[in-house]
């Protein structure tokens, strides 16, 4: 039997999963195939709430070149011992091994950030090495060189970016990340009740068709051939590892700053985002869309939000910044603060409170301001240069029209520098 064509597959998985979100399908699937394209592998979270089809979408994914994996130890990857195999060469029977040139699965990557200290460091050094491509590990017998190749598709909860910085730092950044779209509960609920008894025989059926099209399916070793707009992309890589970037604050004094931030190249960021981008192209899907929504999710939400809100230029006071962005005013303006140090943000301060601390007006950085219109508006996708410094002259009389349209009224709170009385 032939493999399915993508689109029939597509269209088979979202109505028998009920998802709403178009390109969840493609990026889970495209990130498998990938595995066999030169080049860095892409490293994915697909990062949901419970109940979000986060993990039904990975239980489909089957065949040779995928291993479902659900715990997660340095003996669990490395362990193993050191044999030879039929022409005397000397092999690895560790399950790092095995996942040369595949794809692993790990259903509930929440597990990692709950390690042990050791095992946590353990772990993370593992991956490290597995990205680039190889490894080096010892055993009672000797060591011996590993290769490892692979790609990786977690699923997590959101939850997981309250230590996201801890996990991203252990991985330098080596993780990108898509938000499922999700259907209205009641919606969800409905589905879900309507296809209980029947979950097995579909689970099947949709399980056997991936591993088909998986198998069957597999894109050359070299994508150059495949039209994609590396410009765009290379945008959108830029600003996502940009707005990635850590500052490093005093843990005492929170309003402190240890050191200027540098801001992240994000070469990792972008090759990946590239290969994503052209795997969905080779599929015949919406790589543009797909490739912007995976580099908006790497970014950390409350940063996001910010983002996104000074750039469509709503007037804020602090309480309506902090119902939009639905976090602390304290959290608020660090990340503002941050964002200003990062140089994603310009600021000017207004006037003083009471106790003399500043108060400040935020505002898009015009060097950025083509990139922050092709991640939160489609009117920039896809334009030359002299387009978009045509586009970028409209956008700049349209703000002088409007003076102050693009700013962002965020204060300091109270709490915001701690010590004071």
């Amino acid at each position: 039997m032939a493999a399915p064509r993508w689109r029939d597959l597509k269209r088979h998985i979202i109505n028998t999963l009920g998802l709403i979100d178009q390109d969840l399908p493609a990026v889970v699937i495209g990130t498998a195939l990938s595995t066999h394209i030169m080049g860095d592998p892409v490293w994915m979270y697909v990062s949901g709430p419970s109940g979000s089809g986060k993990t039904e979408i990975l239980r489909l994914l089957h065949g040779p070149s995928i291993k479902q994996y659900t715990g997660f130890t340095a003996q669990a990857l490395a362990g193993g011992y050191i044999k030879k195999d039929e022409e005397g060469r000397r092999i690895s029977t560790s399950m790092l091994a095995q996942l040369h040139m595949k794809t692993l699965v790990i259903r509930d990557a929440s597990q990692m950030v709950s390690l042990p200290p050791d095992q946590f460091k353990k772990v993370m050094g593992i991956l490290r090495d597995a990205f680039d491509g190889s490894t080096t590990q010892g055993y009672g017998t000797g060591t011996i060189h590993i290769k490892c190749h692979l790609s990786i598709i977690a699923a997590t909860t959101q939850a997981i970016e309250i230590t996201i910085e801890q996990v991203d730092k252990a991985f330098g950044e080596r993780f990108t990340t898509i938000k499922p779209i999700m259907r209205s509960r009641e919606e969800h609920l409905e589905h879900a009740i309507m296809m209980a008894g029947r979950s097995h025989h579909w689970r099947e059926e949709l399980r056997n068709l991936t591993a088909e099209f998986i198998h069957e399916n597999k894109p050359p070793v070299c994508l150059d051939d495949i039209e994609c707009d590396i410009g765009d992309l290379c945008r959108m890589a830029n600003f996502a590892s940009a707005a990635r970037t850590p500052v490093v604050r005093n843990k005492y004094r929170y309003d402190s700053i240890e050191a200027p931030p540098e801001l992240e190249y994000g070469a990792r960021l972008a090759k990946q985002l590239l290969k994503l981008g052209k795997i969905t192209a080779w599929m015949g899907d919406n790589h543009h869309r797909i490739v912007k929504r995976t580099a908006l999710s790497s970014i950390p939400i409350v940063r996001q939000r910010i983002l996104k809100e000074v750039y469509e230029g709503n007037f804020r006071n602090v309480p309506q910044l902090e119902k939009a962005v639905k976090v602390s005013k304290r959290v608020v303006a660090m990340e503002a603060d941050n964002l200003y140090h990062i140089g994603l943000l310009g600021r000017s301060q207004t006037r003083s409170d009471s106790k003399g601390r500043p108060n400040y007006i935020y505002t898009c950085d015009t060097k950025w301001q083509r990139d922050l219109g092709i991640m939160f508006s489609d009117k920039w996708m896809g334009m030359d240069d002299r387009e978009a410094e045509e586009a970028q002259h409209e956008e700049d009389k349209k703000i002088k029209e409007k003076t102050g349209r693009k700013t962002v009224y965020i204060p300091m709170p109270d709490d915001f520098f701690p010590g004071e009385e």
